[in-house]
């Protein structure tokens, strides 16, 4: 990449969100440890109860409805408090395989890089490998008002679909689901994924999972490219508003969303909607080499600012 991607600012107004966790090895096969900052805010959420070193308590982590039993530990701190706060998994096999199944885009670089770096450091070195931003992955933990019960929101930057709900997504159209994943109205969203379901009765539930995964994650890199170019076209570097200081933030997939499920910020270009239209509506097709637009009825659109997509 070519610059520092930074996806420690979009701040998404999640409703009661205790932290976003970026994924890593220790994600994937044992749990996470939490921020002192959230010490405080977590005795509150579990109704003034606060560890102490040595203490464990049974927590239910609610992922796509389905409750998995962890543990909320307190480990001591050789130096004195505020002590380590630790979610833990290590025993749950059936939550570790979904979580691997879900971030595998995260799971395959960093089994790659760990044996790499075993190779050249030796078997008995301690490894650290992290995930790339471009492509890096997240948890979103969320209170429930339910003192030691708490959602856990996937984000993966790829969603692995079968081949019936690629098919099923493209019959619907790429710029139709384009605008129901930039959708930023829970109540509309959830109504046209209703309508979805209705009229695609086989696998409709996948259908409907394939469209939350990716626009958890479209949330983020759009709002990060926008931070990024300023909110403007990366075609013609103009802003556009909806109304006074209402920028507009269209990204637009290169590769299909409905067939390649890929919402990493490579697979981005963040243009104004005058532009959104025209590379659909006359199927521009890119060249990551010339970082250009092409289309046989139209001129070629080359991209006049790019701080993501050059190597």
């Amino acid at each position: 990449m070519t610059c520092d991607t930074d996806w420690s600012w979009p701040q998404i107004a999640t409703l009661n969100l205790i932290m976003r966790k970026r994924v890593d090895w220790s994600l994937l096969r044992s749990g996470w440890t939490i921020p002192v900052d959230i010490h405080e805010r977590l005795v509150d959420e579990n109704d003034g109860v606060e560890l102490q070193p040595k203490d464990k308590r049974h927590v239910v982590l609610l992922v796509d409805g389905h409750p998995f039993d962890a543990m909320l530990t307190c480990i001591r701190r050789p130096q004195g408090p505020p002590h380590i706060l630790q979610i833990r998994y290590d025993t749950n096999q059936e939550l570790r395989q979904v979580l691997e199944a879900t971030f595998w885009t995260s799971r395959k670089y960093l089994q790659l890089e760990r044996e790499r770096l075993r190779r050249e450091l030796g078997p008995n070195a301690k490894l650290y490998a992290e995930v790339p931003p471009h492509f890096a992955e997240f948890v979103e933990w969320r209170a429930t008002g339910i003192p030691f019960y708490y959602h856990v929101d996937l984000v993966p930057c790829r969603f692995r679909a079968s081949d019936i709900v690629k098919q099923t997504l493209a019959n619907l159209g790429e710029p139709h689901i384009e605008a129901i994943l930039a959708e930023e109205s829970e109540n509309r969203f959830a109504y046209w994924v209703a309508a979805i379901e209705r009229i695609t009765p086989e696998d409709n539930a996948e259908v409907a999972r394939a469209l939350r995964y990716c626009r958890r994650y479209l949330g983020l890199a759009q709002r990060l490219l926008g931070q990024m170019y300023g909110h403007t076209c990366q075609l013609c570097g103009r802003q556009a508003q909806y109304s006074a200081g209402s920028m507009v933030n269209t990204t637009h997939h290169i590769d299909p969303v409905t067939t390649s499920m890929d919402n990493r910020i490579s697979n981005l270009v963040l243009v104004c909607p005058t532009h959104h239209a025209m590379l659909h509506a006359h199927n521009f097709t890119f060249d990551r080499t010339s970082l250009s637009f092409a289309s046989p009825k139209m001129c070629v659109l080359k991209i006049a600012m790019d701080k993501h997509l050059g190597s």
